[in-house]
């Protein structure tokens, strides 16, 4: 995982597993435990750019009723 990028690079990691000394049961769970890894930094990132979005969404009308709140 790259840390500025917070990208998951399941490739460089296969890689490295082909060239680790393990028995093949053991390189199919470490193979799942990649996947299933880049699958949730993918959800992850998608569920980030949502609460930016409704974030976002929401901030502005909580400035907006502040600043109703602070006229009045």
């Amino acid at each position: 995982m790259n840390s500025m990028t917070n990208e998951f690079d399941l490739a460089a990691y296969s890689d490295k597993l082909e060239q680790a000394t393990l028995g093949d049961n053991e390189r199919q769970w470490v193979q799942e435990i990649l996947e299933r890894l880049e699958q949730v930094t993918a959800e992850n990132l998608r569920l980030r750019k949502a609460l930016l979005r409704v974030s976002g969404q929401s901030g502005s009308r909580m400035s907006t009723k502040l600043k109703d709140a602070l006229y009045e």
